[in-house]
């Protein structure tokens, strides 16, 4: 992997360092297949394992190390401002500072408008989120009938 390396090839090696970074050293994919840009079967490399896709007995640490170890920053990572690649512990260490408050479950007032603590996110699906979930559930079936 270089500057010289074709410009799919490069933009699916800055998308693995995006993930990683933006996951805060979660995740990451391997194994793109197939000629661009129809790329197919991505392993999804999850330090959760709890995560849909994680799979048993795969040393996903390992892979996460040797990804970061093999990664070559390209002009693609710089063109997206992504920072060096470096390991990120995972999972995240818990906030000290107990001001901080946890997001409790919203309540319904009697004019039908969320209460939520201050601080807290939106943990309420939507129906778009519900939507997308059950497109990629699907997708997971289709994927598990080609290879019955």
């Amino acid at each position: 992997m270089s500057d010289g390396s074709p410009p799919p090839e490069k933009l699916l090696h800055a998308f693995q360092h995006y993930l990683y970074e933006h996951t805060n050293g979660q995740m990451t994919m391997t194994g793109f297949w197939g000629n661009p840009p129809l790329i197919s079967r991505p392993h999804i490399l999850d330090l959760n394992k709890k995560a849909t896709w994680s799979r048993d007995g795969t040393d996903v640490r390992a892979m996460h190390l040797d990804f970061i170890a093999k990664h070559i920053c390209t002009n693609a990572c710089k063109a997206v401002d992504l920072s060096t690649l470096v390991e990120i512990p995972w999972p995240p260490a818990k906030p000290k500072d107990e001001s901080v408050v946890e997001a409790k479950p919203t309540t319904q007032s009697n004019n039908n408008t969320e209460e939520k603590p201050a601080g807290s996110k939106n943990t309420r699906m939507e129906s778009e989120d519900i939507e997308l979930i059950e497109i990629v559930r699907q997708g997971h079936q289709v994927l598990a009938q080609r290879h019955a």
